[in-house]
């Protein structure tokens, strides 16, 4: 859900759904779900730059590896969205444009998590894990190990066929 914060500037997090690179800072942003997961209120910052937080979740080739990462300021080029009759799923189609800052390149935002915040991370997950086999049990930790595995390679399988098509589209 975007939020605005303490100088008025709408911050999207994008945790899940996927990107896809259009052209030099042009990105798509693609959702998929019920009415209430498609931002609706961003229809009105069209034409307005907004902060953009990506989470590890995110089908991205700029997703960070792990936890939710500050991409710098966007500017909500298109909004579209629409409603599948058939399945009774709403469709969100985001374009975006990454406002230049000198400061700061993608490539040093791309660096980030650095691996001390890998290793956060991970102890982070262990926890979890030990809280959820602590309180649900063996059987429950299991499947949400699993879950997650999953939901890993899937993510990987999915960045390494972007980055092969990057690679041979350019």
């Amino acid at each position: 859900m975007p939020t605005k914060g303490r100088y008025c500037v709408t911050t999207l997090p994008l945790l899940t759904g996927r990107e896809e690179w259009v052209r030099d800072n042009t990105y798509k942003y693609v959702r998929e779900g019920r009415s209430g997961d498609m931002h609706i209120a961003l229809i009105s910052q069209v034409g307005r730059q907004i902060r953009v937080l990506r989470g590890y979740r995110l089908k991205s080739i700029l997703a960070p590896l792990a936890g939710v990462r500050y991409d710098g300021l966007f500017t909500v080029k298109q909004y579209g969205c629409k409603l599948d009759n058939n399945t009774n799923v709403y469709r969100l189609e985001l374009t975006l444009e990454r406002v230049p800052n000198p400061k700061v390149s993608l490539e040093d935002i791309e660096c980030i998590p650095r691996p001390s915040q890998l290793d956060d991370w991970n102890l982070y997950e262990k926890l979890e894990g030990d809280k959820i086999k602590l309180l649900q049990g063996e059987t429950s930790y299991l499947e949400w190990k699993l879950r997650r595995q999953e939901e890993k390679i899937d993510r990987e399988g999915w960045r390494r066929a972007r980055l092969f098509r990057a690679s041979v589209s350019r």
